[in-house]
């Protein structure tokens, strides 16, 4: 069992890494009597919540012969009394927009028994083809409860699928399995699994919450003991698995609940005054990663994008990285070596699919979380200053020692005054263009394309 502080732990990972999904109200946690304890008025015991892991098992009595490796290594069973917990929650008979519902109508305003799209909405009148902002479904995730260090390099946190699971849903009598997207296991390495793990949305199963539902899960994930001397270190390969009612929250909704518009978590803002004594700071030394340059005549800074100690200004990009277009909500992780920001809009919507590459800082790679972003003032200000003469050709800032900037030169493209030069059959010089004074191919030399 998972204790409480774990249970919050894990529900904080998820809120964390995956804020498109709000949690409205977890399920599955049950009550338990904790170890008694004597006081004045003699032995008492408490009741705590605990949560649901998996944990080693052991294999079955089988008749028929099977492989010792096809063996599930680790199980988990969580329970959903709907019935008991509808009766007693409070959030259930609410929607996702505030409204109340009638008794028995669809509690947590979930559409159970239906795909979460495409439909068609009576309330709108239109066919929805995608999630929006509102929406609630029953979402189960799994998390490691302990990461190695190649897991934190690789990915970053979030829902994770032990390795191999395996997944039956038991109701009313009835039992079936359940496909999930999931790591596959290399043929040609066993010990690599590869692939993307997403969430089980559990509302198209659940056709009547008037019958409680079990959820089994197997995998072939190996727990072992943890190699921290913690007496409570819990096992390496252990996942809690996290069953509860999900609000999705549109990317272009989170961004305003970041911003301050009613949001649990608002990106604090760096102010201008902090942004130049901040890039100040970089300059006396300190290395800044910026965007680099085609420019190759640009002698400030080494081809890492590092200033050098005689340079008398920073230069920064005014473009996303992501995006490749001019920034208007200019942020960074609080733990990034850099100034170089990009846009917190992009940025929400290039992570909101599950990838490989989810949650990676646009200038450094890192993993960045939105509770870890920083909005800052400096470039909002030169980005405010500067207007509409930002463009893809004219995106470079320079930033002055006294805390001054200026729009840089158009970027010149790379080898555009450096051509190559070849000699004609006349003993004449063309460009590497091969034009002629007047602009126009030399016609005394036909161009022969050679194909092998």
């Amino acid at each position: 069992c998972l204790d409480d502080a774990l249970c919050n732990t894990v529900s904080n990972r998820l809120a964390t890494w995956d804020p498109y999904w709000k949690i409205v109200e977890e399920l599955g946690a049950r009550n338990v009597v904790a170890a008694p304890f004597q006081n004045s008025s003699g032995m008492m015991a408490t009741r705590t919540r605990v949560g649901t892991r998996t944990t080693p098992c052991m294999p079955a009595q089988r008749t028929e012969p099977i492989s010792p490796q096809e063996y599930p290594k680790s199980c988990a069973s969580v329970l959903v009394d709907f019935p008991r917990v509808v009766n007693r929650s409070k959030l259930s008979k609410w929607d996702g927009s505030g409204k109340s519902l009638p008794e028995g109508y669809r509690p947590w305003g979930v559409r159970w028994g239906s795909y979460a799209h495409p439909y068609t909405d009576e309330k709108k009148k239109r066919q929805r083809d995608r999630l929006e902002t509102g929406d609630r479904r029953l979402i189960v995730r799994t998390l490691p409860l302990e990461r190695t260090s190649k897991d934190i390099k690789k990915r970053a946190d979030g829902h994770l699928w032990p390795k191999g699971t395996f997944v039956q849903l038991s109701r009313g009598g009835s039992e079936h399995v359940l496909a999930i997207s999931q790591r596959k296991q290399q043929s040609h390495d066993h010990s690599e699994w590869k692939g993307m793990s997403l969430p089980l949305d559990l509302s198209f199963e659940v056709k009547n919450t008037n019958i409680p539902i079990e959820l089994k899960l197997c995998s072939k994930e190996v727990p072992e003991n943890s190699s921290s001397n913690d007496a409570k270190a819990t096992l390496m390969g252990s996942y809690a698995v996290h069953v509860a009612i999900c609000e999705y929250v549109a990317p272009d909704d989170l961004y305003k609940q970041l911003m301050g518009k009613g949001g649990e978590v608002t990106i604090p803002r760096i102010s201008l005054r902090s942004g130049r004594k901040m890039a100040k700071e970089y300059l006396k030394g300190q290395m800044v990663s910026i965007d680099d340059s085609d420019d190759e005549e640009d002698n400030s800074k080494d081809n890492q994008g590092q200033i050098h100690e005689d340079a008398k200004s920073l230069t920064f990009s005014l473009l996303c990285p992501i995006s490749k277009t001019t920034m208007q909500t200019p942020v960074r992780g609080r733990n990034c070596k850099h100034m170089q920001c990009m846009d917190l809009r992009n940025f929400l919507h290039a992570n909101k699919n599950v990838t490989g590459g989810r949650w990676r800082c646009g200038a450094c790679e890192s993993f960045v979380n939105v509770r870890d972003l920083v909005h800052c003032g400096l470039f909002q200000a030169m980005i405010d200053s500067l207007g509409s003469q930002i463009s893809g050709a004219r995106d470079r800032v320079s930033f002055q020692s006294d805390g001054s900037w200026k729009l840089m030169d158009e970027n010149r493209l790379r080898y555009s005054n450096k051509g190559r030069s070849r000699v004609l059959s006349t003993g004449g010089k063309v460009e590497a263009n091969d034009t002629n004074a007047g602009g126009k191919r030399p016609s005394s030399e036909p161009e022969v394309i050679e194909l092998l």
